[in-house]
């Protein structure tokens, strides 16, 4: 699937809200939306993601939640399982 214009402007606008809400740079808050959406979609993360240090599960609570509320308000009319498909696109 090729990603548009319009979904690489959501994304990054969710990047910028939780860079905002963890009070961190963007680059840091888009490894926290990609450690958050990529989930074993692609095959770095089955190979990579441990010995890279990029497990979902150090995610805290209240990243998580922050991530949540961002894609909500940024990336409306899509269910948050829409949503990751789409940042994962973008992000991976």
């Amino acid at each position: 699937m090729s990603v548009t214009t319009e979904q690489q402007e959501r994304v990054m606008f969710v990047i910028a809200r939780v860079a905002q809400g963890e009070g961190v740079d963007t680059d840091s808050a888009q490894g926290l939306v990609h450690r958050f959406v990529c989930q074993g979609k692609c095959g770095w993360y089955r190979r990579e993601a441990e010995r890279a240090g990029f497990k979902k599960g150090d995610i805290t609570r209240a990243q998580r939640k922050n991530i949540e509320e961002a894609i909500a308000q940024l990336m409306e009319g899509l269910i948050l399982e829409e949503a990751i498909i789409q940042i994962h696109e973008v992000t991976c």
